[in-house]
């Protein structure tokens, strides 16, 4: 299978030159190479960990109970949305998962 170079991504597609018995492979590499470059949508962070237990540099989740968008950097997944401090507040902590270092948590 050819590697393409549209905008330099390395989009998978096949060559005139290879097989039709190649097709379901073609399609499934393509099928893969896409799946890395969409924002996939998860209920929490544990559902995340849980359908992609490797992920690779630069996926993109939406967290739907927070409401936040992580990319994975290659080492850890980081909020980048919303960008801003988030102010929790409650009789009780909220878990590690929800908040990065700077936010605010208030208990009262």
């Amino acid at each position: 299978m050819a590697i393409g170079n549209t905008a330099n991504q390395g989009v998978p597609y096949p060559l005139s030159s290879e097989y039709v018995k190649d097709v379901n492979d073609h399609i499934r590499n393509l099928a893969l190479f896409v799946e890395k470059q969409l924002v996939m949508k998860f209920a929490d962070m544990t559902a995340l960990g849980t359908k992609v237990p490797a992920p690779t540099a630069g996926m993109a989740a939406w967290i739907t109970a927070d409401k936040t968008l992580m990319v994975y950097d290659g080492t850890a997944w980081k909020r980048v949305y919303p960008t801003s401090p988030m102010m929790y507040s409650g009789n009780t902590a909220p878990a590690s998962t929800l908040g990065q270092v700077g936010d605010f948590y208030v208990q009262y």
